[in-house]
């Protein structure tokens, strides 16, 4: 049993403040030393996640940079904090940015990858498991990749239709684009898609490699990408605009069955 500061007093005191009065006075003091021991005692829990309580955990995460995901569960959340340390010693990894944005997507089942302009892909899939197939040299975006190349990689999230659905091709009979507080195009929420935004593309607390840019996280809803393609693969170096003119016609460039999410405009 923990003797507080209130009894402590008490105990020390000599026979005259053990009085009604005298007891009454020092317990008061003892009451308020309880009270300022205590919140010293919550504020050292409060520093392992082990140990704080709920309301602390996003306050760990904002100051370890660990963003906790959407339908993630307390117990799971605590474990990566208490390992942020580790995992930080790998931030401007593929697998390090991809280990980070499927414990976002914890609950859900999703595909991975990330891909640079030369080709080299890292994947995990649904299961976990990660391969890397490097310098395939299916993978040109605008025509720029010699120049670019060791600079720029895109993150291509496959989810299933447990987690998003399409909302059909632009214009497409039917389609509905728009809904209030859901992504144009597809039925993440605006929260989900600045999260994962962050997790891609941030530059503080972000999990990329200095120096470098990611254009677009893609969003595909079939097995559109992979890295078993052919050179020059889906994407043929007409992807840097929307459309394209051709024969006199403004027509898609890109594949309309995935939804591009700006990987610029993030802090």
């Amino acid at each position: 049993m923990t003797i507080g500061m209130r009894d402590l007093i008490r105990e020390l005191s000599p026979a005259w403040l053990r009085r009604t009065w005298g007891e009454r006075f020092t317990y008061a003091h003892g009451l308020a030393l309880d009270g300022v021991l205590e919140w010293a005692i919550q504020g050292v829990k409060a520093r392992f996640p082990s140990k704080a309580p709920e309301e602390a955990l996003p306050l760990l995460g904002k100051d370890r940079g660990i963003l906790r995901g959407f339908n993630e569960p307390a117990a799971s959340y605590r474990r990566r904090l208490a390992r942020w340390m580790t995992d930080r010693r790998r931030t401007g990894t593929p697998f390090a940015m991809l280990e980070q944005v499927r414990a976002y997507f914890t609950g859900a089942s999703v595909g991975l990858r990330i891909v640079n302009d030369r080709g080299t892909w890292h994947t995990i899939d649904a299961a976990g498991a990660q391969v890397v197939d490097r310098l395939k040299g299916n993978w040109d975006w605008d025509g720029a990749f010699p120049l670019m190349a060791r600079t720029r990689y895109w993150a291509i999230v496959t989810p299933m239709p447990s987690l998003w659905v399409t909302e059909g091709v632009w214009g497409a009979a039917g389609a509905v684009w728009g809904d209030d507080g859901l992504g144009l195009g597809f039925t993440a929420t605006l929260d989900q898609i600045a999260s994962l935004r962050q997790l891609v593309c941030g530059n503080r607390g972000g999990w990329k490699p200095a120096g470098t840019l990611c254009p677009f996280i893609i969003i595909e809803f079939d097995a559109v990408f992979t890295p078993s393609d052919s050179p020059p693969g889906v994407a043929n170096g007409k992807w840097k605009n929307w459309g394209i003119d051709v024969a006199g016609t403004y027509s898609p460039a890109r594949n309309q069955e995935c939804r591009y999410i700006s990987g610029r405009a993030t802090s």
